[in-house]
């Protein structure tokens, strides 16, 4: 459809197409302008809306304005959005469903790889019932256990479950607590046996990973061979301290009124926390900050923004893709005979199956820290979510915790701290929201 306007005032003040595309001529200027709706994203941008049609066949549709939910085929499948365009055939899309919320990791696992004596003391942080709150794991419990050999046999586990199980009734820890032979891999057999795993079935507090034993050899056991790093890598400038701002719109509004409130002049690139948005206007020792950046939004981009690429820390880990692979399908055997999946949060991502290639099951991936932080730059969540709400889908909250695919340390790993709008990090035990991706080849 071919529409002429006398000028472009009263072009903008009048109705766009809902139900085809047009092309508008302004006759004032002889400018062409052109209002498209459900058109093929020929050259895919970051916010595009990524279907199936009903041959399984990737679709990408230009998002946001571009894009009328209604005139989409009923037969095709809305898959999710254009996160990150990686070359000229291939793009990276964001899953349309990032409200599931899970654990990172929801098993304790100890490996007892040396027996020297008849007589063992377990510590352990069993859940003590009489106390509240992070209290409740807060003291390493002792669980005497007097064995008939030292052999790693089924008599030896039969011992040690049974005290085991007799210490969590007496403090009322209701999980399941119990052992098994196993192999060097930690893998449960039944003869030929290398070690002893104790497992609690549920992995309930941060505190839960401190153990040792007398008598014996105690480790934690949990993790296995998956690689942590403590460092968060550094800031646009080079900088590398605690704040590593990934979304400035969360940042601003947080540190605005929880930031620091400087008693001295403050120098630019500075490795300290960020200053309250009443101190950058006002203050006499924010005056370099105003020359140099104008506004409280630009000081924290040019200063405190995640600085991308980079490869120290955390972003010298395996990307998501490698870590799903390599541990989002590791099992734990549980006492009531079902295995459970170790590690919810990368497992997840593993189960969506749809039937095209790039997105079959096992294709797709956690987030990892690289794509957490493009995800929560604001131009592109502002992109993604235009697109979410012309489709009608649950936009993504700048405000809210997510996991990224990157473990930190025994107890914890890497998420995007919403409220704070920064990469964070926090203990495993927690449910909160994931997100998934994968790498699809458009042409």
């Amino acid at each position: 459809m071919i529409k002429k306007f006398q000028n472009n005032t009263i072009y903008e003040s009048a109705a766009k197409p809902t139900s085809e595309s047009q092309v508008a001529m302004l006759e004032d200027s002889n400018a062409v302008k052109y209002d498209g709706v459900n058109v093929i994203a020929e050259v895919p941008e970051v916010g595009d809306a990524v279907f199936l049609d009903e041959n399984n066949k990737p679709v990408i549709l230009k998002g946001g304005d571009w894009l009328v939910k209604s005139n989409v085929p009923v037969s095709w499948t809305y898959v999710g959005e254009v996160l990150e365009v990686v070359d000229n055939n291939h793009v990276r899309v964001l899953y349309k469903d990032t409200n599931q919320t899970k654990k990172y990791a929801d098993v304790l696992q100890y490996a007892l790889t040396a027996i020297a004596s008849t007589d063992l003391t377990f510590k352990l942080r069993i859940r003590d019932t009489s106390k509240s709150g992070d209290a409740q794991y807060a003291t390493s419990i002792n669980v005497p256990v007097t064995l008939t050999s030292t052999a790693f046999d089924a008599t030896t586990v039969a011992e040690i479950t049974a005290a085991l199980e007799a210490k969590a009734t007496e403090l009322g820890d209701t999980r399941a607590w119990w052992c098994y032979l196993a192999n060097d891999n930690n893998e449960k057999v039944d003869e030929n046996a290398t070690r002893i795993i104790v497992q609690c079935d549920q992995w309930n507090n941060y505190q839960e990973y401190n153990c040792s034993c007398t008598g014996g050899t105690l480790s934690f056991a949990t993790w296995g061979d998956m690689p942590a790093n403590s460092t968060n890598g550094f800031r646009v400038n080079g900088i590398s301290s605690n704040q590593k701002i990934m979304n400035v719109a969360r940042g601003a509004a947080y540190y605005s009124t929880n930031g620091r409130t400087p008693a001295a002049d403050v120098q630019l690139n500075e490795a300290e926390t960020i200053v309250t948005s009443d101190a950058f206007t006002n203050s006499p020792y924010c005056a370099l900050l105003r020359q140099e950046y104008g506004t409280y939004e630009n000081y924290i981009v040019s200063e405190y923004l995640v600085k991308l690429p980079q490869k120290l820390g955390v972003f010298s880990l395996p990307d998501g893709k490698t870590m799903c692979t390599n541990y989002g399908n590791k099992t734990a055997p549980t006492k009531s005979g079902d295995p459970k999946y170790k590690f919810p949060a990368l497992n997840w991502p593993m189960s969506i199956a749809l039937n095209a290639d790039g997105m079959r099951q096992g294709q797709w991936h956690l987030l990892d820290v690289r794509e957490g932080c493009l995800m929560m730059r604001d131009e592109t969540l502002t992109l993604i979510n235009k697109t979410r709400q012309k489709m009608s889908v649950t936009q993504v909250s700048n405000s809210t915790y997510r996991w990224l695919a990157a473990r930190i340390s025994v107890s914890s790993a890497w998420y995007i701290s919403g409220p704070y709008g920064a990469l964070g990090y926090t203990s495993v035990h927690g449910t909160i929201q994931v997100g998934a991706v994968t790498l699809l080849k458009f042409k």
